[in-house]
């Protein structure tokens, strides 16, 4: 769950992690050979002193490793690819793919609804979370479960001073993440299109903190599936603000469910100090399919809460 101040903080393993769809492996594993030749010439061009021992057989030898290795990485990356099951391709351009289910049918709901499912979730691949948006399937994942929030005593003081709502103005939270001004530039018009649909059918949520003039201090929006929620963006303009935005949930939808998860992308420092757990990849899968068997959808239906 993207969040501001700061940058989102992706390691090179988890840039990694990005899923391919099977056009883009089969495209990848035909210049494999290629790819190998290169590089056995570049360790060549820049060692002469390894010019023999890539000669004759041995050096076909190498070559051929290089080309396993590559293959090897290849099939990690394809395994990112969502689970069966999804009624629409998801690829590794998540913008291309919303464009296009809705300008065939209409339904990039679809893409997104099975790309949770699978265990991704879009977010820009460029600098500070700019364009192209690309599926992302971390190999370690930020989650906070059941049980390990944590609430410092500075922010149960702060919580008297604002008021909070749920579904009350979906829209403005997603403006106020889009803000240009923050790691959030991932958020393109489609991409709020389709989340604002997912909202009018009652996948999205969104939590609001007003402060006290009655303006919007901070909040989160996300996808609610059975008892599974995925925070995508989450800002504040007032300290404590996102924070509490982050509270809401879990007593409103993790406290629900012994097997409720809150899936957060990734564990940031600041993430951290909510009590946000970091899993492999293997185990959320796991607890993904427990979470999205069961249902605690009833917790959105009164949108109104006490401060």
């Amino acid at each position: 769950m993207s969040t501001t101040p700061g940058p989102k903080g992706r390691t090179e393993e988890q840039a990694e992690a990005l899923a391919l769809d099977e056009a883009t492996v089969t495209s990848l594993r035909s210049h494999l050979p290629r790819v190998a030749k290169l590089v056995v010439a570049e360790v060549m061009r820049e060692v002469p002193a390894y010019d023999v021992p890539f000669q004759g057989r041995m050096g076909r030898v190498i070559e051929k490793a290089v080309q396993v290795s590559l293959e090897s990485f290849v099939s990690l990356a394809s395994r990112s690819a969502p689970r069966a099951g999804g009624k629409v391709g998801v690829g590794v351009t998540a913008a291309r793919d919303l464009g296009q289910a809705e300008a065939r049918n209409g339904r990039p709901v679809e893409a997104l609804l099975a790309a949770y499912r699978g265990g991704l979730f879009p977010m820009g691949t460029g600098r500070a979370g700019a364009p192209p948006i690309g599926w992302w399937s971390p190999l370690r994942r930020g989650v906070l479960r059941p049980g390990d929030h944590h609430v410092s005593r500075s922010l149960r003081r702060a919580r008297g001073r604002f008021t909070t709502s749920l579904d009350s103005d979906f829209a403005g939270v997603v403006r106020a993440c889009a803000d240009p001004g923050r790691d959030g530039r991932w958020i393109t018009p489609t991409v709020a299109g389709a989340y604002q649909r997912l909202y009018e059918l009652g996948w999205a949520h969104s939590v609001e903190v007003w402060d006290a003039d009655g303006k919007l201090a901070g909040g989160l929006y996300g996808v609610a599936i059975g008892s599974f929620f995925a925070g995508e963006s989450m800002f504040h303009r007032v300290t404590d603000a996102g924070k509490l935005a982050v509270w809401i949930v879990v007593e409103r939808f993790l406290s629900q469910n012994p097997h409720a998860l809150m899936d957060v992308q990734w564990r940031t420092p600041h993430l951290a100090t909510l009590g946000v757990q970091e899993i492999d990849r293997a185990a959320y899968l796991r607890l993904l399919d427990v979470a999205l068997a069961e249902d605690s959808s009833a917790v959105f239906e009164d949108p109104y809460l006490p401060s």
